[in-house]
């Protein structure tokens, strides 16, 4: 039988996490057939057992090397036989029944081609779930003087929909991101060149173009447990920092040296800026990104 929802999880080291998120989505799913997921992208931990142990209904995959985030959806995809896609972090936990609302809203609605809920902090407080605004090198060029933000109406609606109905977005953060399969058959799946960071942005980029909408559904609830999942600051910098470089260069045909120039000034002026407040927290933090900025810039060439 098709399963009407095929739950994606990616697991790196995870475990724990991945077997909480799957509890949740037992706990709150009704009325929705459903499968679940997990491609482990060669942890080395042996989750397999643990996993499978807690819920020996899930389909595993085990990659046999890291091929990152979007790569590995992509494998689980091929074993997906729904008709709608959620690609679900390991570190969230449903606050409701998530699933039926998310494929009800795309069942209703032919136009809708990617649905995403209201993300939460763990203490209940909001929490990023979308972006009214694509990546761009211009709007990295106003963020330096803390202008990124000012095309926007509404800023502080702009990463979390509290309008209480279905808006429409520019992306839908990969945390939790329903597709429906016959679109993903039209755009395709993620650009496995993303390593990590910008595949969803991609995704949306691609799903806009081909004429559907990416729509906030806030009252699907799901708690977002960012930072949970073990990944080292300098290396999540550097692949954040290698995915912009290749994503200006594929939307926008921008020479990564251009977005390198404009990184670099910003950081500078943030360093500056941060030493003359004494803010040791925040120097520290753009030293290591400026040097995750010129690792990645430096591999590309």
């Amino acid at each position: 039988m098709c399963k009407k929802v095929s739950i994606i999880y990616v697991n790196y080291k995870t475990s724990r996490l991945v077997i909480d998120s799957i509890n949740s989505v037992k706990k709150f799913t009704k009325d929705t057939d459903y499968e679940i997921i997990v491609v482990d992208n060669n942890s080395g931990d042996n989750p397999r057992e643990a996993i499978t142990e807690a819920h020996p209904d899930v389909i595993y995959i085990q990659s046999p090397e890291n091929v990152g985030f979007g790569k590995a959806n992509n494998l689980g995809m091929e074993y997906a036989t729904g008709d709608y896609i959620w690609f679900l972090n390991p570190d969230t936990i449903l606050r409701n029944n998530s699933v039926k609302i998310l494929a009800g809203y795309l069942s209703e609605n032919p136009k809708a081609g990617v649905a995403g809920g209201n993300l939460f902090q763990e203490n209940g407080a909001r929490n990023f779930s979308y972006s009214m605004q694509d990546f761009s090198p211009f709007l990295d060029f106003l963020s330096i003087f803390y202008m990124r933000r000012f095309p926007l109406k509404s800023p502080s609606s702009a990463t979390f929909n509290k309008t209480g109905k279905p808006m429409n977005t520019v992306w839908i953060l990969g945390a939790d991101l329903m597709v429906k399969k016959s679109v993903l058959n039209k755009t395709g799946g993620f650009d496995p060149r993303f390593f990590l960071d910008y595949e969803e942005v991609d995704l949306c980029r691609r799903t806009r173009n081909a004429g559907y909408k990416i729509v906030s559904v806030p009252e699907a609830e799901i708690i977002h447990l960012e930072g949970k999942a073990p990944c080292i600051s300098k290396t999540r910098f550097y692949y954040n920092q290698q995915s912009m470089y290749k994503y200006y260069a594929k939307v926008y045909g921008v020479n990564p040296v251009i977005a390198y120039d404009i990184l670099r000034l910003k950081s500078a002026l943030r360093i500056l800026m941060f030493s003359v407040m004494l803010n040791k927290r925040k120097v520290k933090y753009w030293k290591d990104k400026r040097a995750a900025q010129k690792k990645a810039f430096d591999e590309l060439h």
